[in-house]
Order: C-alpha cells, then structure tokens, then sequence
C-alpha cells in the first residue's frame, strides 16, 4: 500500500479552527489590557486635575466656581463666552487675574470619544465633569467613568472630591 503525505480535509479544518480560537483568545486579552490601560490614563488625569484644584485652593482659599452647572472638562471647546478666569471646558485651570495657571491643559478622555457614549450599551459620557459644591466653593466633585473595575473603584461612573477618590457616585 502507499503511504500518502499531507492533511486530510478534517484535518486540515481542526488546525484551522484551533488558529481561529488562539486568535480570538489573543484578541479578547489585548482588548481588556486596553480598557485597563484608558482606566489607569483617567485616574492619573484626576489626581492631575485634583492637585491643580489644590494649588488653586492654597491661593485664592476657595476651589474655582466658574457655574452653578457642573463643567465638562477634556472636550477642547471654548468657554462658549464666558470668563475664563476659573476653569473652562477643555482648557485650563487658572485665574486670569493673577496670571497663574494650575494646569495648562486638561487632557480628553483616552478613549477618543469625547462628549460621545463610552459605548453603545452605555448612556454615561466619556468626559470628566468638575462642579465646586457648597455656598463657599471649599468643596469640588470631578465625576469620571471606568470601563473595568480597577485599583478598588467600581466599573461606571465614579467620582473625586477634595478628600478622596469614591468608588461610585458623590457623597456631596
């Protein structure tokens, strides 16, 4: 009898198969390592913007009260002609008056879909949002999402304020 060399039909389907699944395992892991990435970027932002609050506090002994409304931060849009001279979506936190500037810049989200859904199966926006809270401004809630549980805060909508990181909504 001859002995043939090669892959059989079947056989040839089961490695294909076995590559196809190698690939979606590859993929589904290098898609949580991303989200986890964006999360880590989102954190450090807040505590970048939760010190340039805290400068902005030591000077002027309140923390910036640009609005009643809470102020959409890292869109890069103007202060649609308002003063400048607090804070302003996507630009800075600094005070006009003495010059001084707290954070030239307050990055987007990392996710690249500012002002849009985190996704499709969400309705909470992607941005930061900043609101000074109390008659005073001595307190301030900076409200950001996750997409994965990550370093002990909850996956959705979480929030800082002058004295901690809460994993979840405001206590304010």
């Amino acid at each position: 009898m001859k002995s043939k060399k090669g892959f059989t039909l079947i056989e040839f389907l089961i490695l294909l198969a076995i590559i196809a699944l190698v690939i979606i395992v590859a993929l589904w892991g290098m898609n949580s390592a991303r989200q986890k990435a964006r999360d880590a970027r989102r954190l450090a932002v807040v505590q970048q913007i939760q010190s340039a609050l805290n400068l902005y506090f030591f000077d002027f002994n309140a923390f910036p009260a640009p609005s009643n409304q809470p102020v959409v931060l890292g869109t890069g849009s103007d202060c649609n002609g308002e003063s400048c001279s607090t804070i302003s979506a996507g630009r800075a936190i600094s005070n006009v008056a003495s010059g001084k500037i707290y954070m030239s810049l307050i990055p987007g989200d990392p996710s690249g879909k500012d002002g849009s859904k985190c996704s499709s199966s969400s309705s909470t926006v992607c941005n930061y949002a900043y609101q000074a809270v109390g008659s005073d401004s001595s307190q301030y809630e900076i409200w950001f999402y996750l997409e994965t549980a990550t370093g002990g805060y909850q996956a959705g909508p979480n929030c800082a304020t002058e004295l901690k990181t809460n994993s979840g909504s405001c206590l304010h």
